[in-house]
């Protein structure tokens, strides 16, 4: 939703995203309306401009791809509509109506743990907390996941950002 959001904003927001993992930190940050994209790319690989407007058409897209790689749609998936997220309650965050929830894939089912096991490994994990709104997009997240790799080591990313109403 928030990658959709971007390519098509209903309302102007401030779009914000991080991932921390063992090699890198990246920064992701725009100001995003239905007519333009204003924001940067901060790595090791050093600062980046994105801009656009609509009317560019392709460097809209390119834009609007730049900001939405950053986030963790394959984490969003994997736990969603899952025992792992337990709803916490109503808030208001960002200008906007949420339902917050914990995330932690310890608390899985026993029909979702094969699940959790095959896609982060025996001893992955995946822990944290989303605000989603009431039309289920994310307007933020703070996610924490542990992959195990095929030696035995674990890879450990973090995540978080979302939308702030402007």
């Amino acid at each position: 939703c928030i990658a959709d959001r971007i390519r098509n904003a209903p309302a102007p927001f401030h779009f914000s995203c991080k991932k921390v993992d063992a090699v890198s930190h990246t920064d992701w940050e725009a100001d995003v309306t239905a007519s333009t994209i204003d924001g940067s790319l901060v790595s090791r690989s050093g600062a980046q401009r994105i801009h656009a407007t609509r009317e560019e058409g392709m460097g809209w897209d390119m834009a609007a791809q730049q900001l939405a790689i950053g986030l963790p749609a394959s984490t969003f998936a994997l736990i969603h509509d899952t025992s792992a997220m337990t709803p916490a309650g109503p808030e208001s965050l960002n200008g906007y109506d949420t339902t917050k929830f914990t995330v932690d894939t310890s608390r899985a089912s026993t029909a979702e743990v094969g699940l959790f096991r095959s896609t982060l490994g025996e001893k992955g994990s995946l822990t944290g907390t989303v605000w989603g709104s009431k039309d289920g997009c994310v307007i933020k997240f703070v996610l924490d996941v542990m992959q195990e790799r095929n030696d035995g080591s674990l890879d450990k990313e973090h995540f978080e950002g979302g939308m702030t109403k402007r």
